[in-house]
């Protein structure tokens, strides 16, 4: 929207923004201006971050991290009724609005995400699966709240799962958002990875995820996820879990990390532990992908609840100890879409692995070499660790996907 065609008051709220920006910093934040005024009291953002309308305010919302996924720092510039600068608070997450965006409208953006201009078209994946399995395997894909590119991870996961691994589609729960595909600022999401990707065949495709959606991305969904593999778990199982979406941590003492659920509520790693136990059963294998922000405080609460959760071999993947970054197109986490990318023929854009992935010719990608490939992806600002146990031959590193393990 051109802001020639903005109310007198709008524009001078924004200008007054954008003076108490220092100049460095106004090449590196996006404003936004939300069109529908906050009443007095009102909650602005996530219930948790505790900020409250001081009075009837206007919002120019500041993001100063653009290409990171939240959280990540922000600000809420609130102006009363005669455009004066009534508060100013700093936060970690974009103004919700009962978990939508959609009266956003962006007014200031020197940092935009770049499209490509040619993309190649994106392999159709088909599902396969081995008359004779060795083992079940099961998967929970998680997101609470959602952008495009966290839908995106979960569908690439998915097609992954399905058509590179042949995992029974009954095996996996996907937990996304409010379960509706809704988008911020009142779009929805039709056609993976994006509605105008290219012109090819196979571009465009709806997404596949949804025939099994299973429970919104909130922490009841995933116990109950949980539960519904407890039936048939066995001792020699393996349980794959991806979670994306936005996430953050608690940086006082004692430090916690933790995703953000469809609702805005926090779930944190000691729940989320806790909630992994309701596997309640002996199994071989547990492989973990996380690709939100602060997903690195993840690592060692499950390391600890490793012995309780009842997994002989356990292998986590965090995307970073700070934000983590979506891809410059914005249509993938980029160290997400590395590591899923590791076990196809072809990436997103049907791109061929740019290195030998199966390094130690064993004809299976293991879990630490999908690490290790996805660090060749991941954003610069990306801060990814693993963890794994037991880190010998035949420990955690070496889980697969494939149906022997």
């Amino acid at each position: 929207m051109e802001r020639s065609i903005w109310p007198e008051e709008y524009r001078r709220i924004i200008a007054k923004t954008l003076d108490a920006l220092p100049p460095a910093r106004r090449q590196t934040t996006n404003l936004y201006v939300d069109l529908v005024p906050y009443a007095a009291g009102e909650p602005i953002g996530p219930a948790f971050q505790k900020i409250i309308a001081p009075g009837p305010s206007h919002l120019v919302f500041a993001d100063e991290n653009p290409r990171a996924s939240f959280g990540h720092d922000c600000r809420y510039w609130l102006y009363d009724k005669s455009m004066r600068l009534a508060m100013h608070a700093r936060a970690r997450f974009p103004p919700f609005r009962h978990g939508k965006l959609e009266s956003l409208r962006v007014v200031h953006e020197p940092v935009y995400f770049i499209a490509p201009q040619d993309p190649p078209s994106i392999p159709l994946a088909v599902g396969h699966s081995d008359p004779n399995p060795q083992r079940q395997r099961f998967a929970i894909l998680f997101s609470g709240t959602s952008d495009r590119y966290h839908l995106n991870d979960l569908e690439y996961c998915y097609r992954m799962l399905t058509g590179q691994y042949g995992f029974a589609a009954a095996n996996i729960f996907v937990l996304c958002s409010d379960m509706t595909m809704s988008l911020p600022r009142g779009r929805s999401a039709l056609n993976w990875p994006d509605e105008n990707f290219g012109p090819g065949p196979v571009n465009n495709e709806p997404y596949q995820m949804k025939a099994r959606f299973f429970a919104k991305g909130d922490r009841d969904g995933f116990k109950n996820a949980c539960q519904e593999i407890n039936k048939t778990l066995q001792k020699e199982d393996l349980v794959f879990i991806q979670t994306s979406g936005h996430g953050d941590a608690e940086l006082d003492s004692p430090y916690r990390s933790y995703l953000l659920q469809h609702d805005e509520q926090r779930y944190f790693s000691d729940e989320f532990c806790d909630d992994l136990k309701l596997l309640g059963k002996q199994h071989d294998s547990l492989l973990i992908l996380m690709e939100q922000c602060f997903s690195n405080g993840f690592k060692a609460p499950l390391l600890n609840a490793q012995a309780a959760i009842k997994a002989k071999r356990l292998s986590i993947a965090c995307a970073s100890a700070v934000p983590s970054f979506p891809t410059l197109d914005g249509l993938f986490m980029a160290f997400g879409r590395g590591w899923i990318a590791s076990h196809m023929s072809n990436d997103p854009y049907g791109t061929q692995p740019m290195a030998l992935v199966d390094t130690n010719n064993s004809g299976a990608v293991e879990a630490k070499e999908a690490y290790e490939y996805a660090l060749d992806l991941k954003d610069p600002f990306d801060q990814p660790i693993k963890g794994n146990h037991p880190s010998g031959t035949g420990g955690g590193k070496d889980i697969r996907l494939t149906e022997k393990g």
